[in-house]
């Protein structure tokens, strides 16, 4: 195939253009490697047909691409490893401009750089781009050179060209990670956060509209903990599949973290439109999944944030959906809302009482009160229930309705929980010496539950006190009792081993199935006062309450009711036989001091107590009347109650 008169080299002339190339390419390679030495053996510099030679060498076996382009952009040397690296042969690319092998993309750069720069140059900087294989594909190259246009010999850019395509795609594949979760493929967090800056920057972007979703999956711990993290693994990758699904092409799902997913919705046009795909989320999710044989349902919560006029922080669009996400979470789960100032407040105010809460527990502002537990049927003290208050430094005292869910929620339960063990179980040892031998509940959380020590704990507050685990009596919630039910029986069963008596508080507000008074080794039962308020009205309306007892009487289970507060409650409860009960008509819970002259002045088992001086603690009781609120003397009466979070004074389900 002939070729124009300037891209054939005269055999004459070859040998004055390989001596040129071959020390244009020394340079080439010195850049790429280094030199060694300073310096050449004597006997090489005597020799320069040896450089020659070498050098030619090098051109005809480099694995690098060398390539001569002249000033108007064509090849008019290529080296012959283009065939082994790109598939092209030599003769098909003389003559053809170097621009056709570059990728469209690099081409826009590359001829401008070609015709300005790299003519101004003596040694070209490293330049990257791709070149077109012979089938098609691309290769990533890495490119230096020299510039020889001034040379007549040469008359062109010497540029040497490198595979890099392993490396570029080593690159992109970090670049990959850095930007995208590994187990669900979706955007991460990183990512998920610059896009959402990037979005609230741009004017038109915003004008079309932009909303953040925030999802979390509800009771996902619980497949983690039931099957195994490698269930819950199977279960969030399904759950971001379905959400891709649910979303348009130029929304962005990212998974944030743990079972934390989000969405950045681009073009969200009306309110009503952002709620249309937060709706859609919600209902696929909430279909049945099997997971490893077991069906699941991924529920999820979800929190909306619309940026306002003169939001610009991408961090606080998220933040705010975040937050409204858990204003679901409060009120029920697997639903949807979009975020209100009020909603951040509400935050705030939390923060701020988790510092006084961790403050409160350094100070020792918590202190303890006590209800007494009477027999029915004697009135006599049988025991006293400890019932948890904060002496706030500015607010007074507090009852639990005020501060427990926060709590249990920002862990401080465990340590709390233990103190009001330990200084419970001081107060009865103190009470031993004058008042005789009297019976100890204390309320208990799940999370105490959950809690290794929590045997320990136990163990150690009875003994450090000298006083026998068995008068010691652990109230605990049906909610509690039915997380990780295996794990959960067998702490119970140790606990019985020791000689604690055991409590089912609250019977009746939470999933009372009869099944479980066989399940778990229960002592006492007690009825929730929301049961006891209609006592002895008509029979329509004890029959509840009184159906409880005589299940506790079958199943030879003491049974406490809580609430007592009109004389009538009480008379109608001695009738059908209720072991005992506490509330108002007794007493309200007290201080450790006042509650003493409540009990007997005697050693041994319990005597009845006159019920003239269990009355002087106490307004006398009033059958039209409900107890007393929040007083001047600090006194808490509890009403404000909500189904299963008990704020009353008759023998709460207070974790403490």
């Amino acid at each position: 195939m002939s070729r124009p008169a300037s891209f054939r080299i005269r055999r004459s002339a070859a040998g004055t253009i390989g001596t040129v190339l071959a020390v244009s390419l020394a340079a080439v390679a010195w850049s790429r490697i280094g030199a060694r030495s300073s310096t050449r053996p004597p006997a090489e510099a005597d020799h320069p047909g040896l450089d020659e030679r070498r050098f030619r060498s090098l051109v005809q076996h480099a694995s690098d691409i060398i390539m001569i382009v002249s000033a108007d952009g064509l090849i008019r040397y290529v080296s012959p490893s283009v065939q082994r690296v790109l598939g092209h042969r030599v003769e098909t690319l003389l003559g053809s401009a170097f621009v056709d092998l570059m990728h469209p993309e690099d081409r826009e750069w590359a001829v401008p750089f070609l015709a300005g720069p790299a003519h101004r140059c003596t040694q070209l900087p490293p330049v990257a781009w791709r070149l077109r294989r012979v089938d098609g594909s691309w290769l990533h190259g890495e490119t230096v050179g020299s510039n020889l246009l001034d040379d007549s010999a040469v008359a062109g850019l010497v540029l040497a060209t490198r595979d890099v395509s392993e490396r570029k795609t080593l690159e992109e594949r970090l670049a990959h990670h850095a930007f995208h979760d590994s187990l669900t493929g979706l955007a991460n967090r990183r990512q998920f956060q610059e896009r959402v800056q990037a979005a609230l920057l741009d004017p038109r972007r915003r004008a079309s509209g932009l909303a953040v979703l925030f999802l979390d999956l509800d009771d996902f711990k619980t497949v983690n903990d039931s099957l195994g993290h490698s269930a819950g693994d199977e279960l969030l990758v399904y759950v971001a599949q379905r959400l891709k699904r649910c979303l348009r092409a130029h929304d962005l799902p990212a998974r944030i973290g743990g079972d934390e997913f989000a969405v950045l919705l681009d073009n969200a046009g009306s309110e009503a439109e952002v709620e249309a795909i937060a709706h859609r989320i919600v209902s696929v999710l909430d279909e049945p999944h099997t997971v490893q044989g077991t069906e699941v349902l991924a529920r999820a919560s979800i929190g909306i944030a619309v940026p306002g006029v003169d939001e610009y922080d991408g961090d606080s669009l998220l933040r705010n959906a975040d937050t409204s996400m858990y204003s679901v979470k409060r009120t029920g789960k697997g639903s949807y809302t979009f975020f209100e100032a009020a909603m951040h407040e509400r935050v705030v105010q939390q923060l701020q009482l988790d510092a006084e809460l961790r403050h409160a527990v350094d100070r020792n502002e918590f202190v303890l009160h006590y209800q007494p537990i009477m027999h029915l049927a004697t009135q006599a003290i049988l025991g006293v229930e400890a019932l948890l208050r904060w002496q706030h430094p500015t607010r007074g005292l507090l009852g639990p309705g005020e501060f427990i869910d926060r709590v249990e929620a920002n862990g401080l339960i465990v340590p709390l929980g233990r103190w009001v063990l330990e200084d419970a179980c001081r107060q009865l040892r103190r009470w031993d010496h004058r008042h005789g031998h009297i019976g100890l509940s204390i309320n208990i959380s799940a999370r105490q539950l959950q809690d290794e020590a929590f045997l320990t704990d136990v163990r150690d507050a009875a003994t450090k006190a000298g006083i026998d685990p068995r008068r010691l009596t652990l109230e605990i919630t049906e909610t509690a009792l039915m997380r990780d039910t295996a794990a959960t029986i067998h702490l119970l069963a140790e606990l019985k081993q020791l000689g604690v008596r055991l409590a089912f508080d609250d019977f009746g507000t939470g999933y009372s199935s009869l099944s479980y008074l066989r399940r778990f080794p229960v002592d006492v039962v007690k009825i929730d006062r929301s049961f006891i308020e209609d006592v002895g009205k008509g029979l329509e309306e004890s029959a509840l309450p009184d159906a409880i007892i005589a299940l506790c009487q079958a199943f030879r289970i003491q049974s406490v009711a809580e609430g007592i507060e009109l004389h009538s409650q009480l008379a109608h409860l001695q009738a059908v036989e209720c072991y005992a009960g506490q509330g108002f008509y007794f007493s309200r819970p007290l201080p450790p001091a006042n509650l003493e002259r409540l009990l007997p002045k005697q050693s041994g088992r319990p005597a009845a107590q006159p019920l003239s001086m269990l009355q002087a603690s106490r307004q006398p009781a009033d059958e039209t009347r409900p107890p007393e609120k929040l007083g001047a003397s600090g006194q808490v009466s509890g009403h404000g109650r909500s189904a299963t979070r008990r704020t009353n004074e008759h023998g709460p389900a207070e974790p403490c």
